[in-house]
Formats: C-alpha cells, sequence, structure tokens
C-alpha cells in the first residue's frame, strides 16, 4: 500500500493523550515484578529492595521517538494530556525522564484544552501533531481544520492529516513510516555514522571473540517500568542472562553500551559475570566512537565483534561494523531501518525474550 504523504514543517507541537503512552491493562503488581513468572527476571535501579504497590511499563521505543526524534531532530515541544487517574504521579515521572514540555493531569474537555493551548500559544491547528482518540478533535480533523491527528480509530481512506496506527509503539510507527526521509532525521543518521576521535581500522589479529550489547530492546523487552514508590525496573530474559554468562565463562568478551543510566545495567553485568568496566551507560549517539576505542584498547579485530542492537542509537556502529566484517543481529522487534542494513541477522527472538540467547548460538557458530 503507498502511504500517504505528510508534511510536518508547520508543526511546532506534539500532544500526546497518555493513553496512547500506556495500557491500563499492563499494570503490574509488586508481587509480579517480585516474583515473575516463566523466562522473565525484573531488574531495579535502587540502592536498597523496593516494594512498590504497583508499577507501569512504558515502551522504550516511543520515549526514544519522543526525545530522539520529535523533540531533538524536528525541534518540537512535547506536552503530555491526562485525565484523572491514580497513576498521575508516575506518569510524570516518566515525562520528567523524557525532557517534556509540559503534562497536564486530570483533563476533562481536550478539545477545550486545545483551543485553550492554540491561544496561549498564539498558533493555528495546523501548527499541533495530536497522538489520542478524542472525538471532538478527531471530528475537527475529518473537516480538514484541525491538527494532524494520529489515532486507534479506523480510517477508511488515509490522508495527509488523519492516521490510524495500532499499538503498541504508536509514536515509534508513525515516526518509521512517515518521518525518516526528512532531512533532519537524514542528517541525524549522518552524525551517528561519524567518528570524529578514532578511525574504524582493522588492526589487530588473534583477539578474543566479542560480544557488544545494546541493553534496552535488545537484552530487554523495549519497556521502562516505573513504580509507585519512585523506583525503575526492566524485564529480562534468565534465557539471555545464562548465555551471556557462560559467554563469558568461556573467556571471551562481553560489553554493554546502552543509552540508559543507573544502576541496572551494572545488576546486569553482576548477574552474567560482566566486569562493571565493561559497562558504558549513557552512551547515546556516542555507541560508534565506543566502540572502535575498545577495539584499540583491547586489541579486538572488527571480525571479531557480534554486536546486537534494535534502534537507531545502534545504527552507525551496526553499519560500520557489517562493512568492516562484523557481525550484526536485531531482534525481530527492531525498529526498520536497522532491519534493513546490508547482512543484519535478523533473529527470531524479540527483545528481552530469548534474543541475545539466539545471537550467541549463531555467532558461535561463525567463531
Amino acid at each position: 500500500m503507498t502511504l500517504p504523504e505528510v508534511s510536518l514543517k508547520e508543526v511546532r507541537y506534539l500532544l500526546v493523550d497518555d493513553g496512547i503512552f500506556w495500557d491500563p491493562q499492563r499494570v503490574l503488581s509488586g508481587n509480579d515484578l517480585k516474583n515473575p513468572e516463566g523466562d522473565a527476571i525484573y531488574l531495579h535501579n535502587q540502592n536498597q529492595d523496593p516494594s512498590p504497590e504497583s508499577a507501569i511499563p512504558f515502551s522504550t521505543y516511543d520515549g526514544m521517538a519522543l526525545k530522539n526524534i520529535f523533540h531533538e531532530a524536528l525541534g518540537m515541544e512535547v506536552y503530555v494530556l491526562s485525565s484523572k487517574n491514580r497513576f498521575s504521579e508516575i506518569i510524570e515521572s516518566r515525562m520528567k525522564v523524557l525532557n517534556i514540555a509540559g503534562y497536564f493531569p486530570n483533563l476533562g474537555d481536550r478539545m477545550r484544552f486545545l483551543e485553550q493551548f492554540r491561544q496561549k500559544h498564539d498558533c493555528n491547528f495546523r501548527n499541533l501533531l495530536y497522538f489520542g482518540n478524542d472525538e471532538a478533535i478527531l471530528e475537527t480533523t475529518r473537516n480538514d481544520n484541525g491538527p494532524i491527528v494520529v489515532t486507534e480509530r479506523p480510517v477508511t481512506a488515509p490522508s495527509t492529516q488523519y492516521f490510524s496506527l495500532k499499538r503498541p509503539h504508536m509514536l515509534r510507527q508513525f515516526a518509521n513510516r512517515y518521518v525518516m526521509a526528512l532531512p533532519q532525521i537524514v542528517q541525524l543518521l549522518e552524525v551517528l555514522r561519524q567518528d570524529t576521535t578514532t578511525p574504524i581500522t582493522s588492526l589487530h589479529k588473534n583477539s578474543k571473540p566479542t560480544l557488544i550489547l545494546d541493553i534496552d530492546g535488545t537484552c530487554t523487552d523495549a519497556a521502562m517500568i516505573f513504580a509507585t514508590d519512585d523506583s525503575r525496573w526492566k524485564r529480562f530474559s534468565k534465557r539471555d542472562i545464562a548465555a551471556i554468562k557462560r559467554w563469558n565463562q568461556a573467556g571471551n568478551y562481553v560489553f554493554f553500551v546502552t543509552g540508559e543510566n543507573g544502576f541496572i545495567p551494572y545488576r546486569l553485568a553482576a548477574l552474567t559475570e560482566t566486569p562493571e568496566s565493561h559497562v558504558f551507560t549513557d552512551a547515546g549517539n556516542r555507541k560508534r566512537s565506543i566502540v572502535s576505542a575498545l577495539c584499540q584498547k583491547y586489541d579486538i579485530n572488527f571480525s571479531d565483534i557480534a554486536y546486537v542492537g534494535d534502534d537507531i542509537n545502534d545504527f552507525g556502529v551496526m553499519e560500520s561494523l557489517v562493512q568492516h566484517h562484523g557481525w550484526i543481529a536485531c531482534p525481530s522487534t527492531a525498529i526498520p531501518i536497522i532491519q534493513t542494513i546490508p547482512r543484519v541477522h535478523i533473529l527470531q527472538s524479540t527483545g528481552g525474550d530469548g534474543a541475545i540467547a539466539e545471537a550467541i548460538s549463531l555467532f558461535s557458530k561463525n567463531t
């Protein structure tokens, strides 16, 4: 199907209903986190053992899209709109992490809010991009006088103003389909390809097989879990943890290179017997430089590297590695731009559910 064209040139503000950003059906209890069933294990970011009453999983993919794509690359101010619910403090905590411009809890009439917002910011409806299901706003859009709308409601004829997507990760889906070819995003991809500190070269022989892992969406299920006691959690697979541990015990290298900060990456390292010095947090757009520096420091040949990633910040390093005979893979849930990198191994497993164990098994056959 040919996708409709969308113009975001006039859009200055992105408004997201919190119902798009979290699912009331997925709320977890404290017991769910501490005593999960099956293959799951949850790790937290607190010094002491937390005891939350409940917690909400938020999409990491949506968070990355909001922060890195819509806000930083496209220059939009992002606001979250919320009806009255008992989780407003959790939602607000998540918004602060993403540097959201404003959070409006306990809203009733969304259309009235948009009118007030438009007057306050001296803008027209064409300056607004709205993610939500409010019927009054959708009706205004159908009359071609409202903002650009992304909704879960069915659309018989997609237009340049009204888009229908299904959960999960609606913000990420919209970015994947309609935003990635925009000049600002092309420029971001060029930044991710650059490495002004250390050139990519393969100088070393007989280096150790090396596993370099992104965490969010590869080792985890692409959810950041915020709890009522301010603790934060992520879900991992016991199979993945066991596979990484065996890889370390065999005398190979493991490095975690993640945009995450805090304790969770180090807890993962402890469980997998990975040295703390092999954990690189808050990596953001520096992943390519970090990997290049690791190869220099530890005498690693690029052809001995297996890198597993899933989102836009992994793009530059994965593209460079495959050009220099490295081995790259992504979970089946990775974003399309990662899945289309030449010679990437698209795993059958999803992130946080055996993708790392599968990648290690495949890479071991090549070493």
